[in-house]
């Protein structure tokens, strides 16, 4: 312990809660509130859902902890409490205008919560509250509020229980965590929301910390940013779709809030397929991470667009929309504004050169762009029947060659659009 003063105070404190609380549930009976914990299983393609209760100590120490701080008897332990300088600057720095108020809620709650967690009930533990200081005092040297950034995976499964690329960490969630971020409780009717797809059973997650002053926001437009570039790397590395709707942020640290930001309605995504991540995918997931990282809230590439509707299609449900993304993705990777005349030849042979230098190779990536074309031609001009088989065929070959180009596209970052055309032209003239 760096205080021992301070560690004597707040000892104080915690022994005269602890004994106030055991009189109250006493008054009540000797019943401690409880909530319902949902947990989903993952076993192979199925998810039972069982549930039980436990004692729910936060809800338990926020009715009662601030009438227990106006208590006369611990106005001298309060009052050594806040002499602390360290404790000043956090209560300050917090902004709350009633002492009492700011250090309830920043100190003596979380520490409360935290004990009786710990102890698994109302019976002090001195190596309990040891360790439940040590983190207070983690918190008053840091001067920082510390979070989690979590977002769930739709259609995605790895074989490891984690990986770590990059500031990511990728992770199967536990059973409780998958129901409360699939919003599924005991009734057979939530599931429903997340069907036919299944729930969500692994996230990325990213740690961040803000100051105390709260001039700044865990969940800032730089690190939503680096979500969707990770993502964007999972698809370069193989096929499959994969999508998350919300990005929670949770404290880790302690004190902060829970929130999450994104849409109220999720996108639907494909559900023929699944994302599988496996170990021997992450040396090419590092490294792809390693050149995109860079681009995440800065000036985007040229190949930006591409990028966007590349990920875009790999998500979507119908094939016909999928094509037409991957299309556009193609005409804004290898178009040139002033061009006029046959795109589909002037496209289908620069996506040929740029992908492969063998020549039979060129010529059956230029025959399957063209089929792929044609098919979204089709679309565009109202055909009346389309091959469904066929659709699915020129999507798939289409997604395809697409990551091939990006991938090129992702691992020469220094190369300009113009300068990439011109490299092309000239494989093509030869």
């Amino acid at each position: 312990m760096k205080d021992p003063n301070l560690h004597s105070t707040i000892k104080t404190l915690a022994l005269g809660y602890l004994d106030y609380l055991r009189k109250l549930v006493e008054a009540r009976g000797g019943t401690i509130p409880t909530r319902t914990v949902v947990e989903v299983l993952v076993e192979k393609a199925m998810f039972p859902v069982r549930d039980y209760q436990e004692p729910d100590y936060a809800s338990l120490v926020s009715s009662s902890v601030r009438e227990f701080v106006k208590s006369p008897e611990l106005q001298a332990a309060v009052r050594a409490v806040l002499s602390n300088p360290d404790v000043t600057a956090l209560l300050e720095r917090k902004t709350y205008a009633q002492v009492d108020h700011s250090l309830t809620f920043e100190i003596l709650q979380p520490l409360a919560v935290r004990l009786l967690e710990a102890q698994h009930g109302l019976e002090f533990s001195d190596k309990d509250f040891d360790l439940v200081f040590a983190q207070l005092e983690d918190c008053l040297e840091s001067k920082v509020d510390k979070y989690l950034l979590l977002t769930p995976l739709s259609t995605f499964s790895m074989e490891m229980e984690e990986a770590v690329v990059g500031p990511f960490t990728l992770r199967k969630l536990a059973p409780s965590e998958i129901a409360a971020f699939n919003d599924i409780d005991a009734s057979a009717m939530s599931f429903v929301r997340v069907m036919p797809q299944g729930p969500a059973t692994c996230a990325i997650e990213l740690t961040q910390s803000v100051g105390w002053d709260g001039k700044e926001s865990p969940l800032t437009a730089l690190n939503s940013d680096r979500f969707w570039w990770f993502v964007a790397c999972l698809k370069l590395v193989k096929s499959g779709p994969v999508h998350y709707s919300s990005i929670w942020v949770r404290p880790s640290g302690w004190t902060g809030m829970t929130f999450r930001q994104g849409p109220l309605v999720p996108k639907t995504t494909a559900i023929l397929g699944k994302y599988e991540l496996a170990a021997s995918d992450l040396p090419e997931l590092q490294r792809y991470w390693k050149f995109v990282e860079t681009f995440a809230g800065r000036e985007q590439p040229f190949w930006h667009v591409a990028m966007f509707r590349f990920t875009d299609a790999i998500d979507r449900v119908r094939d016909d929309e999928a094509l037409i993304d991957l299309w556009i993705a193609c005409e804004s990777l290898f178009g040139d504004e002033t061009e006029q005349g046959e795109l589909t030849y002037r496209l289908s042979l620069r996506l040929a050169h740029f992908v492969s230098s063998d020549p039979r190779e060129r010529e059956q990536i230029r025959e399957a762009a063209r089929d792929a074309y044609k098919g979204r031609s089709s679309l565009l001009h109202g055909a009346r029947k389309l091959d469904a088989v066929k659709m699915r065929e020129r999507r798939r070959k289409m997604e395809d060659l697409m990551r091939a180009a990006l991938r090129k596209c992702v691992l020469e970052p220094s190369i300009s659009h113009d300068q990439m055309l011109e490299k092309i032209e000239a494989s093509i003239v030869g």
